[in-house]
């Protein structure tokens, strides 16, 4: 049985891509505001949180990748990996090369369709090689 769901790598400014961070930054952030202020976020707050976030920068090469995924042919998903630098995130010490996971996401209507073991799966591969492409360019 083929899925429905295809994943690659796409640019983390593209408006593809773009679009899908403002649906998940207008989902995580609705969450906040109707929980504690029983309303959506503000549209230029959301804008600001937009255009801030840095993590974007980090999902591009050589150190990380963005990728989209595609729900019967249509943006649905994103996942973003990139590398740690040989920090420990938790400590902040040395330590072995590693690759972090970040802003995997599905939009509403596409859930339970097989789009987070997609874009999971699609991941654990970029880590690999993100891994493997930065102990060749470190001589290791």
């Amino acid at each position: 049985m083929t899925s429905a769901w295809t994943v690659a790598r796409e640019a983390s400014d593209s408006s593809v891509a773009l679009a899908l961070w403002r649906a998940y930054y207008t989902e995580v952030s609705d969450r906040w505001f109707q929980l504690h202020e029983g309303r959506d976020t503000p549209a230029e707050e959301l804008e600001r949180e937009v255009v801030a976030s840095n993590d974007r920068v980090s999902f591009s090469p050589p150190t990380g990748t963005f990728l989209v995924g595609r729900y019967r042919g249509t943006a649905a998903g994103t996942a973003g990996v990139h590398l740690l630098n040989g920090q420990s995130a938790a400590e902040g010490e040395s330590a072995e090369p590693a690759a972090e996971l970040k802003r995997v996401f599905v939009l509403r209507e596409a859930r339970g369709t097989g789009g987070g073991p997609a874009l999971l799966a699609a991941a654990e591969d970029a880590a690999r090689a993100l891994l493997i492409s930065s102990e060749c360019c470190r001589g290791g």
